[in-house]
């Protein structure tokens, strides 16, 4: 995977630097990133936690995380059972899985406990949850937040609101 995407990388002319390394322990020093980018990784750790909050530290102030995850499992399911809110295209790779393998899926992802719940409103929650508590930490000002804090908190429950609907990916700014 690293060797194709070097080719491409190479190909497109960019000069990108790929690493291979633990991503519940980045090694990079904080603030070092504008944007951080998962694509169907959160649902693999099973301390997504402190991967949330390694990614947090090495964000810089106003970057921002974006993590396409979902539980097209759950997609899947509801599709079967006549529901209609969370319809997958006709070519969706997940629809081409056997059960088997979907079940083999489904054991490995409960043996490392990556089972949370829903993706991504289950890593959406989370982060709303620990925002909270960081800011019920804080010595109080005047016993208000700032507009800042609200509005982000705000925009996280609102976020959470969309994901119900779409499991399908969320962002945060720092």
């Amino acid at each position: 995977m690293i060797e194709h995407a070097e080719h491409m990388a190479a190909v497109l002319g960019l000069d990108a630097t790929f690493r291979i390394m633990d991503a519940e322990n980045p090694d990079f020093e904080p603030e070092s990133f504008d944007v951080l980018v998962t694509r169907n990784l959160t649902w693999t750790l099973p301390h997504v936690e402190k991967a949330y909050r390694e990614w947090y530290r090495i964000l810089k102030p106003g970057g921002v995380l974006i993590n396409f995850d979902a539980d097209y499992r759950a997609a899947l399911e509801d599709e079967q059972q006549g529901g209609g809110k969370h319809e997958l295209p006709e070519n969706h790779a997940h629809k081409l899985v056997s059960d088997y393998l979907m079940a083999e899926n489904n054991t490995i992802t409960m043996e490392i406990g990556a089972y949370h719940g829903p993706r991504p409103q289950w890593d959406v929650q989370l982060l709303i949850e620990r925002i909270q508590k960081i800011q019920s930490e804080l010595p109080a000002l005047d016993n208000d937040i700032s507009e800042e804090e609200a509005a982000f908190t705000e925009a996280a429950e609102e976020q959470l609101a969309q994901t119900q609907a779409q499991r399908r990916f969320f962002y945060l700014r720092r």
